[in-house]
Protein backbone atom coordinates (compact mmCIF):
# COMPACT_ATOMS: atom_id res chain seq x y z
CA UNK A 1 0.00 0.00 0.00
CA UNK A 2 2.60 2.45 0.89
CA UNK A 3 4.17 1.78 -2.62
CA UNK A 4 0.79 2.44 -4.31
CA UNK A 5 0.50 5.66 -2.22
CA UNK A 6 4.03 6.77 -3.02
CA UNK A 7 3.50 5.96 -6.46
CA UNK A 8 0.32 8.08 -6.76
CA UNK A 9 2.34 10.84 -5.05
CA UNK A 10 4.87 10.63 -7.80
CA UNK A 11 2.43 10.86 -10.45
CA UNK A 12 0.11 13.66 -8.88
CA UNK A 13 3.68 15.88 -8.73
CA UNK A 14 4.44 15.42 -12.72
CA UNK A 15 0.95 16.30 -13.53
CA UNK A 16 0.57 18.70 -11.23
CA UNK A 17 3.47 20.94 -11.86
CA UNK A 18 4.18 24.12 -12.69
CA UNK A 19 4.09 23.46 -16.24
CA UNK A 20 0.14 22.59 -15.96
CA UNK A 21 -0.55 24.96 -13.23
CA UNK A 22 0.81 27.76 -15.99
CA UNK A 23 -1.08 26.10 -19.30
CA UNK A 24 -4.69 25.66 -17.61
CA UNK A 25 -4.51 29.30 -15.76
CA UNK A 26 -3.07 30.73 -19.20
CA UNK A 27 -5.44 29.21 -21.49
CA UNK A 28 -8.27 30.56 -18.99
CA UNK A 29 -6.79 34.15 -19.06
CA UNK A 30 -5.92 33.64 -22.56
CA UNK A 31 -9.35 33.35 -23.69
CA UNK A 32 -10.79 35.53 -21.37
CA UNK A 33 -9.20 38.36 -23.07
CA UNK A 34 -9.68 36.95 -26.91
CA UNK A 35 -12.81 36.57 -25.88
CA UNK A 36 -12.96 40.04 -24.91
CA UNK A 37 -14.62 39.21 -21.44
CA UNK A 38 -17.49 37.46 -23.10
CA UNK A 39 -18.25 34.91 -20.24
CA UNK A 40 -18.49 38.12 -18.10
CA UNK A 41 -20.43 40.60 -20.13
CA UNK A 42 -23.23 37.92 -21.04
CA UNK A 43 -23.18 35.97 -17.56
CA UNK A 44 -27.33 37.28 -17.00
CA UNK A 45 -28.45 36.14 -20.22
CA UNK A 46 -26.35 32.68 -19.26
CA UNK A 47 -27.59 32.45 -16.18
CA UNK A 48 -31.24 33.11 -17.25
CA UNK A 49 -31.03 29.89 -19.89
CA UNK A 50 -29.55 27.93 -17.34
CA UNK A 51 -33.21 27.80 -15.79
CA UNK A 52 -35.00 28.12 -18.23
CA UNK A 53 -36.24 31.67 -18.09
CA UNK A 54 -34.99 32.20 -21.97
CA UNK A 55 -36.43 30.17 -24.86
CA UNK A 56 -34.52 27.37 -25.39
CA UNK A 57 -34.73 24.94 -28.47
CA UNK A 58 -35.63 21.02 -27.01
CA UNK A 59 -32.83 18.29 -28.22
CA UNK A 60 -34.35 15.17 -29.28
CA UNK A 61 -33.75 13.87 -25.95
CA UNK A 62 -35.88 16.32 -24.70
CA UNK A 63 -33.61 17.71 -21.97
CA UNK A 64 -34.81 21.30 -20.43
CA UNK A 65 -31.90 23.47 -19.62
CA UNK A 66 -32.51 23.10 -15.99
CA UNK A 67 -31.84 19.22 -16.41
CA UNK A 68 -28.66 19.83 -18.01
CA UNK A 69 -27.75 22.19 -15.55
CA UNK A 70 -28.39 19.83 -12.55
CA UNK A 71 -26.71 17.03 -14.20
CA UNK A 72 -23.11 19.08 -14.44
CA UNK A 73 -23.94 20.42 -10.99
CA UNK A 74 -23.93 16.59 -9.52
CA UNK A 75 -20.65 16.03 -10.31
CA UNK A 76 -19.65 19.83 -9.12
CA UNK A 77 -21.55 19.95 -5.42
CA UNK A 78 -21.01 17.37 -3.33
CA UNK A 79 -18.30 15.92 -1.08
CA UNK A 80 -15.45 17.09 -3.23
CA UNK A 81 -16.62 20.69 -2.09
CA UNK A 82 -15.89 20.17 1.76
CA UNK A 83 -13.27 17.50 1.23
CA UNK A 84 -11.73 18.94 -1.54
CA UNK A 85 -11.17 21.89 -0.31
CA UNK A 86 -10.71 21.10 3.11
CA UNK A 87 -7.33 18.79 1.20
CA UNK A 88 -6.90 22.29 -0.47
CA UNK A 89 -6.31 24.41 2.46
CA UNK A 90 -4.29 21.52 4.53
CA UNK A 91 -1.85 21.34 1.65
CA UNK A 92 -1.87 24.91 0.77
CA UNK A 93 -3.23 27.28 3.35
CA UNK A 94 -5.69 29.44 3.33
CA UNK A 95 -4.05 31.03 0.58
CA UNK A 96 -5.53 27.96 -1.53
CA UNK A 97 -9.44 29.87 -1.31
CA UNK A 98 -8.13 32.47 -3.25
CA UNK A 99 -6.39 31.00 -6.14
CA UNK A 100 -9.41 28.68 -6.81
CA UNK A 101 -11.75 31.76 -6.46
CA UNK A 102 -9.94 33.12 -9.21
CA UNK A 103 -9.19 30.34 -11.09
CA UNK A 104 -12.92 29.99 -11.27
CA UNK A 105 -12.97 33.38 -12.89
CA UNK A 106 -10.84 32.69 -15.30
CA UNK A 107 -12.23 29.15 -16.14
CA UNK A 108 -15.35 30.26 -17.03
CA UNK A 109 -13.98 31.15 -20.44
CA UNK A 110 -12.36 28.04 -20.95
CA UNK A 111 -15.78 25.90 -19.96
CA UNK A 112 -17.32 28.36 -22.53
CA UNK A 113 -15.14 27.13 -25.22
CA UNK A 114 -15.28 23.79 -24.43
CA UNK A 115 -19.07 23.43 -24.30
CA UNK A 116 -19.02 25.38 -27.60
CA UNK A 117 -16.61 22.90 -29.41
CA UNK A 118 -18.84 20.42 -27.79
CA UNK A 119 -22.41 21.08 -28.91
CA UNK A 120 -20.73 22.67 -32.75
CA UNK A 121 -19.06 18.48 -33.15
CA UNK A 122 -21.45 16.94 -31.54
CA UNK A 123 -22.64 13.77 -33.15
CA UNK A 124 -26.03 11.32 -33.03
CA UNK A 125 -25.35 7.71 -31.93
CA UNK A 126 -26.70 4.42 -32.90
CA UNK A 127 -29.82 4.92 -30.61
CA UNK A 128 -30.78 8.16 -32.07
CA UNK A 129 -28.88 10.08 -28.70
CA UNK A 130 -26.35 12.88 -29.58
CA UNK A 131 -23.04 12.46 -27.90
CA UNK A 132 -20.14 15.15 -27.72
CA UNK A 133 -17.44 16.19 -25.52
CA UNK A 134 -13.29 16.64 -26.00
CA UNK A 135 -13.08 13.25 -27.69
CA UNK A 136 -15.54 13.63 -30.59
CA UNK A 137 -14.02 17.88 -31.17
CA UNK A 138 -10.36 16.16 -31.51
CA UNK A 139 -11.24 13.85 -33.97
CA UNK A 140 -13.61 16.34 -35.78
CA UNK A 141 -11.68 19.76 -35.71
CA UNK A 142 -7.96 19.02 -35.09
CA UNK A 143 -6.47 20.04 -38.36
CA UNK A 144 -4.30 16.73 -38.93
CA UNK A 145 -6.94 13.81 -38.42
CA UNK A 146 -4.91 11.34 -37.49
CA UNK A 147 -3.52 12.98 -34.52
CA UNK A 148 -6.77 14.17 -34.02
CA UNK A 149 -7.86 10.24 -33.62
CA UNK A 150 -5.07 9.58 -31.45
CA UNK A 151 -5.43 12.27 -28.86
CA UNK A 152 -9.31 11.64 -28.65
CA UNK A 153 -9.27 7.97 -28.15
CA UNK A 154 -6.23 9.00 -25.83
CA UNK A 155 -8.82 11.79 -24.09
CA UNK A 156 -11.22 9.03 -23.83
CA UNK A 157 -9.19 6.40 -22.14
CA UNK A 158 -7.95 9.25 -19.65
CA UNK A 159 -11.25 10.24 -18.94
CA UNK A 160 -12.23 6.45 -17.89
CA UNK A 161 -9.44 6.09 -15.40
CA UNK A 162 -9.44 9.81 -13.89
CA UNK A 163 -13.24 9.02 -13.41
CA UNK A 164 -12.49 6.56 -10.75
CA UNK A 165 -9.95 8.52 -8.51
CA UNK A 166 -11.01 12.04 -8.72
CA UNK A 167 -15.16 11.00 -8.34
CA UNK A 168 -16.11 7.77 -7.70
CA UNK A 169 -13.08 6.89 -5.11
CA UNK A 170 -13.09 10.23 -3.84
CA UNK A 171 -17.39 10.69 -3.15
CA UNK A 172 -17.89 6.64 -2.21
CA UNK A 173 -14.63 6.90 0.29
CA UNK A 174 -15.93 9.86 1.99
CA UNK A 175 -19.95 8.93 2.68
CA UNK A 176 -18.44 5.81 3.50
CA UNK A 177 -16.13 7.16 6.52
CA UNK A 178 -18.67 9.49 7.23
CA UNK A 179 -21.31 6.98 7.39
CA UNK A 180 -19.02 4.72 9.56
CA UNK A 181 -17.92 7.18 11.76
CA UNK A 182 -21.35 9.08 13.21
CA UNK A 183 -23.38 5.63 12.64
CA UNK A 184 -20.70 2.60 12.74
CA UNK A 185 -22.03 1.62 9.28
CA UNK A 186 -19.51 -0.61 7.70
CA UNK A 187 -17.51 0.68 4.93
CA UNK A 188 -18.04 -2.40 2.90
CA UNK A 189 -22.12 -1.98 2.53
CA UNK A 190 -21.64 1.66 1.72
CA UNK A 191 -19.48 0.95 -1.22
CA UNK A 192 -21.74 -1.81 -2.77
CA UNK A 193 -24.81 0.03 -1.80
CA UNK A 194 -23.08 3.19 -3.82
CA UNK A 195 -21.78 1.15 -6.74
CA UNK A 196 -25.73 -1.07 -7.06
CA UNK A 197 -27.60 2.50 -7.31
CA UNK A 198 -24.65 4.68 -9.33
CA UNK A 199 -25.16 1.37 -12.08
CA UNK A 200 -29.50 1.58 -11.70
CA UNK A 201 -29.31 5.51 -12.59
CA UNK A 202 -25.96 5.47 -15.36
CA UNK A 203 -27.42 2.52 -17.39
CA UNK A 204 -30.76 4.72 -18.09
CA UNK A 205 -28.96 6.79 -19.91
CA UNK A 206 -28.80 10.70 -19.95
CA UNK A 207 -32.66 10.50 -19.64
CA UNK A 208 -32.43 8.81 -16.49
CA UNK A 209 -29.48 10.39 -14.68
CA UNK A 210 -31.14 13.73 -15.97
CA UNK A 211 -34.14 12.63 -13.89
CA UNK A 212 -32.32 11.69 -10.87
CA UNK A 213 -30.15 14.71 -11.09
CA UNK A 214 -33.15 17.28 -11.82
CA UNK A 215 -35.23 15.84 -8.30
CA UNK A 216 -31.54 15.33 -5.88
CA UNK A 217 -29.32 18.59 -6.50
CA UNK A 218 -31.31 21.26 -5.83
CA UNK A 219 -32.08 19.52 -2.74
CA UNK A 220 -28.14 18.83 -2.59
CA UNK A 221 -27.28 22.18 -3.46
CA UNK A 222 -30.08 23.74 -0.78
CA UNK A 223 -28.50 21.35 2.09
CA UNK A 224 -25.22 22.64 1.50
CA UNK A 225 -25.74 26.37 1.13
CA UNK A 226 -27.97 26.35 4.51
CA UNK A 227 -25.09 24.01 6.29
CA UNK A 228 -22.40 27.06 4.75
CA UNK A 229 -24.24 29.51 6.10
CA UNK A 230 -24.41 28.04 9.57
CA UNK A 231 -21.00 27.45 10.03
CA UNK A 232 -20.28 31.28 8.85
CA UNK A 233 -22.84 32.32 11.51
CA UNK A 234 -21.57 30.39 13.84
CA UNK A 235 -18.14 31.56 13.04
CA UNK A 236 -18.99 35.03 12.48
CA UNK A 237 -16.40 36.40 14.93
CA UNK A 238 -13.23 34.49 12.53
CA UNK A 239 -14.26 35.88 9.22
CA UNK A 240 -12.36 39.14 9.28
CA UNK A 241 -9.16 37.08 9.94
CA UNK A 242 -9.98 34.36 7.63
CA UNK A 243 -10.56 36.84 5.13
CA UNK A 244 -7.07 38.78 6.01
CA UNK A 245 -5.21 35.15 6.43
CA UNK A 246 -6.55 33.63 3.04
CA UNK A 247 -5.30 36.77 1.27
CA UNK A 248 -2.09 37.09 2.93
CA UNK A 249 -1.13 33.28 2.69
CA UNK A 250 -2.01 33.45 -1.29
CA UNK A 251 0.77 35.53 -1.82
CA UNK A 252 3.19 35.42 0.92
CA UNK A 253 2.75 32.37 3.09
CA UNK A 254 5.97 32.55 4.59
CA UNK A 255 5.83 35.80 5.82
CA UNK A 256 5.42 34.49 9.43
CA UNK A 257 8.29 32.35 9.78
CA UNK A 258 10.53 34.44 7.80
CA UNK A 259 10.64 31.27 4.84
CA UNK A 260 13.62 32.20 1.83
CA UNK A 261 12.64 32.81 -1.77
CA UNK A 262 12.29 29.07 -2.50
CA UNK A 263 10.30 28.15 0.02
CA UNK A 264 8.03 30.82 -0.73
CA UNK A 265 7.83 29.69 -4.50
CA UNK A 266 7.55 26.20 -3.30
CA UNK A 267 4.52 27.09 -0.65
CA UNK A 268 2.91 29.78 -3.17
CA UNK A 269 3.14 26.84 -5.99
CA UNK A 270 1.60 23.98 -3.71
CA UNK A 271 -1.70 27.09 -2.42
CA UNK A 272 -1.99 27.22 -6.19
CA UNK A 273 -2.35 23.50 -6.99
Amino acid sequence: MRKIAETIHNIDNLIWGPWMLFLLLGTGIYLTIRMKFLPFKNLKYALLCTIGREESIKTRENISSFSALTTELAATIGTGNIVGVATAMVLGGPGALLWMMLSSLVGMATKLAESTLAVKYRSVNDRDEFVGGPMYFLKKAFPNRTIGKILGALFAVFAVLVSFGMGNMTQSNSIADALYAAFSVPKAKTGLFVSIITILVVLGGIKSISKVTQFVVPFMGIFYMLGTILVIITHLKNVPNGIWQMIKMAFCPQAVTGGLLGNLTISMQEALR
